[in-house]
């Protein structure tokens, strides 16, 4: 019988009672810490030297035909055109075959240890050298044309470990890295295509970072683990609202463990896997419990095949569920503005664009503009009815010098003004 306080929670996630996770024969291994699935229902999962995929949506799996050092590690993603990606220990190699055959080998000699996939295609792969004569380094590489080619587009961070890469949709990259040092995880952040980065977090010592994700709406979102990888202190998640400036803590609902993944899916919702997984639908404040069917241990990694979700797990293989069972609550009303509201632009410096966001409590007439330090207007951004709600507009300077310049809403009687920085 459910208590009160369990029904209440099931109706903040919106879970339906009878969603139940099953367990995938096939996959094996310690921890199943990659998992990747393309359009048309071919999954993939990596652990160490251990590699499977299944062309049958998770029904059926096999052990992929790679033998040798050369594919210890275990990274996979999923390209453009369905092109696979697998990251070992000693570079890239790639398959346009769903698995079947493998070829065009990239970054050779060195360790992968973090892949990503931007909006508009852009394949992000985190190193760590450490094959002798190399030390410990960390860097990133991208490739716009599927793998063909690859550019570095960070320096050598020394000696540090890519653990994880996000990019916001306004193009903004971070980083999630390890010190060989001490142990701790950090945040790296550069609002110009790689040229420059800043630290915009850090953990602190014996404290890592393998869960790094942005949001549709550009949230940030971190998931922490101890250093000794879950037997010392729990983790933690994090939100940033405001392109990495400051972090909040995440703890409606979720347990005192380490957070080792993020997966958005439909209806606004997304997922969170650690000793379990957790489903939000209010952009992290409140989490729930999906664990009816798993065991209870670690979840490594998630991934969505449009019509399933699959969960990789410490010494349990794989798990999966219907996603229809997980997304069929819609996605609850937005939230109004009870007052107006004029946010900070971000990135903040920018270059060349930047989102500013406001909020208008009634439907009203809404002027947003542009100044240079002259007070002469360089752009006019809303200048019309709007109803009430949060509304984003996106700034372009790419014809402006850079320099600091000012927007300001005038909605009814509210007026406000604030500061931004075009930074080349």
């Amino acid at each position: 019988m459910r208590t009160p306080a369990t029904l209440f929670l099931l109706f903040i996630v919106g879970i339906p009672s009878d969603a139940q996770w099953v367990q995938a024969n096939g996959p094996t291994g310690a921890g199943l810490g990659c998992l990747a699935a393309d359009t048309i229902g071919h999954v993939y999962v990596a652990s160490d030297s251990l590699w499977f995929r299944s062309t049958s949506n998770g029904e059926t799996w096999e052990s992929m035909p790679f033998s040798g050092a050369q594919w210890a590690g275990g990274k996979f993603c999923i390209g453009r055109e369905n092109m696979v990606f697998a990251g070992t220990w000693h570079g890239i190699s790639r398959s346009s075959t769903f698995g079947a055959t493998w070829g065009g080998a990239a970054l050779v000699d060195t360790a992968i240890t973090a892949f990503h996939v931007g909006s508009d295609g852009t394949v992000y792969a985190g190193t760590a050298p450490s094959l002798p004569p190399n030390s410990w380094r960390g860097s990133i590489y991208r490739t716009t044309n599927n793998g063909v080619t690859w550019i570095q587009c960070a320096p050598s961070w020394a000696p540090t470990t890519v653990e994880a890469i996000a990019v916001t949709s306004q193009g903004t990259m971070f980083v999630a890295q390890t010190s060989h040092i001490t142990t701790n995880g950090s945040i790296m952040r550069s609002t110009d295509a790689g040229l420059n980065w800043e630290t915009v977090y850090e953990c602190g010592r014996d404290t890592m970072i393998h869960a790094l994700a942005s949001g549709p709406d550009g949230t940030l979102f971190v998931g922490t683990t101890s250093a000794d990888f879950g037997n010392g202190p729990g983790g933690k998640a994090l939100r940033s609202t405001d392109n990495g400036q400051s972090w909040t803590s995440l703890h409606d609902g979720l347990p005192d463990a380490p957070v080792w993944s993020f997966l958005f899916v439909s209806s606004g919702r997304m997922l969170l896997s650690t000793v379990g997984v957790y489903t939000s639908i209010d952009n992290g404040t409140t989490w729930g419990p999906v664990n009816a069917g798993l065991p209870n241990t670690s979840v490594y990694s998630l991934a969505n095949s449009g019509t399933a979700l699959f969960a990789g797990t410490r010494k349990n293989g794989v798990f999966r569920i219907p996603l229809s069972d997980v997304t069929a609550v819609e996605k609850p009303p937005a939230p109004m503005p009870g007052q107006y509201e004029l946010s900070q632009n971000y990135p903040n410096p920018f270059n060349p664009s930047a989102t500013i966001r406001y909020g208008v409590p009634n439907r009203m007439h809404v002027t947003l503009n542009v100044f240079n330090t002259l007070g002469q207007e360089v752009a006019l951004l809303q200048n019309g009815e709007q109803e009430a709600g949060y509304h984003e507009v996106r700034f372009d300077g790419s014809g402006l010098s850079s320099g600091v310049y000012f927007y300001r809403i005038q909605a009814g009687e509210f007026v406000q003004t604030r500061k931004l920085l075009l930074l080349r």
